[in-house]
């Protein structure tokens, strides 16, 4: 039996997206190993939820991972939940393949992100030791294994919970239902507080696709929230594999679009270039 067991949450009015988990799933060779559960319409279930303090998509968004959590109690495996908008980076069948030997030394472990938005997106010496953190283990061809609590702000896309850890997890999730946080960040709370132990992935070994830049929840990112997206590019660069001469060209492409940045916010910027760059020598 193989160690892990995948659920990817996908709503019934978005078979184009099935059909991306589908062909990612097919590519990787994980067929039989890697199943769709279906997602809960938030507005469908409103009825029912009456008190319920977000909106619809949240509402969907907390039922459904609470859906995947307790699907994972039938199986005697750990519990990959996923997102519909990801994609698995050229090192996860082997990432998958070894994932007993990877996290033999991870002692005590109950949740892995493969993947998260960042907590010290605007610290830039964190950063900087991010990069090149990420940058010497893709040189090395290596993964490491970092505490979720430095790096996890937000987002649930794709997390590995132990097989031991399921009851306890949902158990916890459903206390936190009418907490009026976003279940990610109730989890993130549960993270701080020592409740869970959790770990990120570096480099991330899956990513979000770049063909769903519209959010079930947010609708057109870019639109709702262009700070989302410029993050979210970010995000995307430190995949394992990422093509970053993309990303910074998408980058570029959004700014265009944007208002003009002053002289000063410039040559912040090129400071922040320098930091984070191997030329920057502390002082």
């Amino acid at each position: 039996m193989s160690a892990v067991a995948g659920r990817y949450i996908n709503l019934d009015r978005s078979p184009e997206r099935r059909a991306h988990c589908e062909a990612e799933i097919d590519r990787a060779g994980l067929g039989g190993l890697y199943a769709r559960l279906e997602a809960v319409d938030g507005a469908a279930a409103r009825p029912e939820h009456r008190d319920f303090p977000l909106s619809d998509g949240k509402l969907g968004c907390w039922l459904s991972h609470l859906r995947a959590l307790e699907a994972g109690l039938a199986a005697d495996q750990h519990l990959h939940v996923l997102e519909d908008d990801f994609c698995f980076t050229p090192v996860f069948r082997s990432f998958y393949d070894h994932f007993h030997r990877l996290t033999a030394g991870l002692e005590g472990w109950d949740l892995i992100f493969c993947d998260v938005d960042l907590a010290g997106l605007h610290d830039v010496a964190a950063m900087r030791r991010l990069i090149q953190r990420v940058s010497q283990l893709e040189g090395e061809k290596g993964i490491a294994f970092e505490d979720a609590r430095v790096w996890y702000a937000a987002g649930n896309s794709s997390y590995i919970v132990h097989r031991a850890s399921l009851e306890r997890l949902r158990d916890l999730m459903l206390q936190g239902f009418s907490s009026g946080l976003p279940n990610d960040l109730y989890l993130r709370r549960l993270i701080r507080e020592g409740k869970v132990r959790a770990y990120v992935t570096l480099p991330f070994v899956t990513t979000v696709c770049e063909a769903f830049s519209a959010s079930t929840i947010l609708g057109d990112i870019t639109a709702a929230n262009p700070s989302i997206a410029f993050a979210t590019l970010f995000r995307r660069s430190l995949a394992w594999g990422a093509d970053t001469g993309a990303l910074l060209r998408d980058i570029r492409r959004l700014l265009g679009g944007r208002p003009a940045v002053g002289d000063r916010g410039l040559i912040y910027a090129h400071l922040v270039a320098h930091l984070v760059s191997g030329d920057f020598r502390p002082y």
